[in-house]
């Protein structure tokens, strides 16, 4: 069973694993398969950080109406955490980074494929896949949109429970 969960969750995407796994591997090998690897494990942490971020700032800004009136102590906290979420995504720019390091690891796999020597077979595969990690990067928000409609949306709903309670 320990094989068969190894095998559905790499540790590491399958593109990584040829160059890094040579045995005769240069140094220069060696060391581009070493940053390739620290741009991937960059890439997934800033889009981590990125998703966390969201969350955080979204419910939170979200909820804040709710306990404007009834909770103050915890409006006073929400308030706190959509700053403190904004604070981090501006400092750490966790979306630019995510973008930056996604791509530098889709060049070197790029470069990586056309070593390979069945590359022409399979290029227009290589392609959609390069295409596809750069379209799903390319359609997030950024933060100061997704907190705006949050509190539109919990404003909204606020409202509609205030008039429901009268």
């Amino acid at each position: 069973m320990n094989d068969e969960k190894k095998k559905r969750f790499p540790k590491k995407p399958a593109s990584l694993r040829p160059l890094a796994n040579k045995a005769n591997d240069s140094a220069l090998a060696s060391r581009i398969a070493s940053q390739q690897l620290r741009y991937y494990n960059r890439s997934q942490l800033f889009k981590a950080l990125y998703f966390a971020v969201r969350v955080v700032a979204v419910t939170s800004s979200g909820l804040l109406p709710f306990f404007v009136t009834s909770a103050p102590s915890m409006a006073i906290a929400l308030s706190v955490l959509v700053v403190l979420s904004t604070a981090i995504d501006t400092v750490f720019a966790p979306y630019q980074k995510w973008k930056h390091f996604s791509r530098v690891t889709d060049l070197l796999f790029l470069w990586e494929a056309k070593q390979q020597t069945d590359f022409d077979d399979y290029k227009d595969a290589v392609e959609i896949l390069l295409d596809a990690e750069q379209h799903s990067i390319g359609e997030l928000i950024e933060l100061t949109q997704a907190i705006s409609v949050a509190s539109k949306v919990a404003t909204v709903t606020n409202r509609s429970v205030q008039i429901n309670e009268q």
